[in-house]
């Protein structure tokens, strides 16, 4: 009696998930999972830090002998307005973070300034940590992206913008992109100002791409465009 009755009851749930809809049962899924966090809240334990899908990927596979690049973002919600107490406060939690962490599992290659993060390489241990360290809010893959453009105009609303009669004329505007074509016909006249941060691979020691082999240079010719969409976004 007791099994057929534990039968029927296992069936009776098979049906009801079979014919709820998703929308329920994604909200049924976030509520178990705010409970359960408010739970380890409760027990003293923090949620470990979000990681990005292409990084839980990456971690099934061996890792290579120098780590994995990563990107970490650390916490924002007490950090004050662009300026020199944001910037301090940005380091202090900085220098906090890459302190708790093993000599050896983790090395830095860009500390930001006026972005709550920092990036490097590191292994699995590392990563772990860094999930669990209170002052982490994420652990992306630094990985390859790829510039793609279509339809970039429209997408924008731009051609509505033109039609209307909006030029642009008297705004400054910092594109970060792929460069810009400095002797473009359409934009040389324009062209205030050139910076180029570019690294082709997150390791510490190699991927420097900016002309003359540099991670980062400033001047006349330093955002030359070798991809061509930063300069379409430029004349966009």
């Amino acid at each position: 009696m007791g099994r057929r009755w534990l039968a029927q009851l296992a069936a009776a749930f098979v049906s009801v998930c079979l014919i709820l809809p998703a929308s329920p049962l994604e909200g049924l899924a976030q509520d178990v999972a705010s409970e359960a966090a408010a739970y380890r809240v409760q027990l003293g334990q923090r949620p470990l830090a979000r990681m990005g899908r292409k990084l839980e990927r990456a971690m099934r596979k061996p890792l290579p002998t120098a780590g994995l690049g990563i990107r970490v973002t650390l916490r924002r919600d007490d950090l004050a307005p662009p300026g020199s107490l944001r910037r301090a406060k940005i380091r202090e939690r900085q220098d906090r973070v890459l302190a708790a962490l093993s000599a050896g599992k983790f090395h830095t290659k860009y500390r930001y300034q006026s972005t709550s993060g920092f990036a490097g390489r590191a292994d699995a241990a590392a990563i772990e940590a860094l999930r669990r360290d209170p002052d982490v809010e994420s652990v992306l893959l630094d990985h390859k992206v790829f510039a793609i453009l279509s339809q970039g105009v429209s997408l924008v609303g731009a051609d509505a913008a033109q039609s209307a009669g909006f030029t642009g004329s008297g705004i400054n505007v910092a594109v970060i992109d792929t460069g810009i074509d400095s002797v473009h016909l359409d934009l040389w006249t324009d062209l205030v100002a050139e910076q180029c941060f570019c690294d082709t691979d997150p390791s510490p020691f190699k991927g420097s791409c900016c002309p003359g082999g540099f991670s980062q240079r400033s001047g006349l010719g330093s955002a030359a465009d070798d991809n061509g969409h930063g300069t379409q976004v430029a004349g966009v």
